[in-house]
């Protein structure tokens, strides 16, 4: 009997999420690749304290799985990025 306990199909539907949203800001930017005018500087991304995926610390930075995930593509993507 394979039992998944909620906990798990929670973090599985997370994951899936942040997938999903990875993919359709990756898919933009080749959209927008062909136009170099079109691609924007800063990009706009929200979040919520959802641990592990997304926490602030004591001195009132993010860290967490989604926020490494942000880093990441805003580095790929050449725009800027400013937690707030």
């Amino acid at each position: 009997m394979n039992v998944m306990s909620s906990y798990h199909r929670i973090t599985i539907k997370k994951l899936s999420g942040i997938l999903v949203l990875w993919i359709l800001a990756s898919l933009s930017v080749i959209a927008l690749a062909s136009d170099e005018k079109a691609v924007p500087q800063k990009l706009l991304v929200g979040a919520m304290v959802a641990p592990p995926f997304a926490m602030k610390t004591a001195d009132g930075r993010w860290e967490g799985l989604s926020i490494g995930l942000i880093e990441l593509i805003t580095r790929d993507l050449g725009v800027t990025n400013k937690s707030d």
